[in-house]
């Protein structure tokens, strides 16, 4: 049975007018390109402001591999999309087994592209 990782989470699309799948699979696509969590990517030094952001949890990975080596086994990941600024922070949670139980890390923002716009 699939998990769905968004149950109780604000739709993306409610604000953006934008659907949910369009805009996870936009998100994921710009992590892809720019190869966040796999061997790439900076932690942002302190949390964003994210309060008027849209957020949405994302698939889960096996691992999240940071520039430094870090990794982050079977982390979850949270998205806070701005679509008008066409870019959006990632949270990440999940244990390294060095950084204590379930340390967060931020990146972005990162920019995306939207199908068609």
């Amino acid at each position: 049975m699939k998990v769905d990782g968004n149950a109780g989470v604000t739709g993306a699309d409610q604000e953006i007018g934008m659907a949910p799948e369009a805009m996870m699979m936009a998100v994921e696509d710009a992590l892809t390109k720019g190869d966040i969590g796999s061997w790439k990517g900076v932690p942002l030094k302190e949390a964003p402001c994210v309060d008027n952001l849209r957020s949405m949890v994302l698939d889960k990975t096996y691992a999240f591999i940071m520039e430094d080596q870090t990794q982050i086994d079977y982390p979850t990941r949270t998205a806070f999309v701005d679509q008008d600024a066409k870019q959006f922070f990632l949270k990440v949670e999940g244990h390294t087994g060095d950084l204590g139980p379930k340390p967060t890390f931020w990146f972005g923002p990162v920019g995306f592209e939207v199908e068609g716009g």
